[in-house]
């Protein structure tokens, strides 16, 4: 079990480094917010077919804006600047 422990340490300190990793680390405590603030939306729009389609459409245009936000942020030519 130690040598399994010590295997998968190496594995999370190697890809640590990675500007992939290091990326979704910097976005990662902004996504769960909105993840979680996104469900309780969700749920609640539920009620009214109005609230359903302002919140889905909303919803769309977070998601897309926050994949942008991802994308750039990983993109090679950022970490250059």
């Amino acid at each position: 079990m130690e040598e399994f422990q010590e295997f998968m340490n190496n594995i999370v300190q190697k890809h640590s480094q990675k500007l992939l990793s290091r990326g979704l680390q910097k976005v990662s405590g902004t996504l769960n917010h909105v993840k979680s603030f996104s469900a309780a939306l969700s749920s609640f729009s539920q009620i009214d077919m109005a609230g359903l389609i302002v919140w889905g459409s909303l919803q769309i245009i977070i998601e897309v804006r926050v994949f942008a936000l991802i994308t750039s942020t990983l993109s090679p030519e950022s970490s250059q600047g």
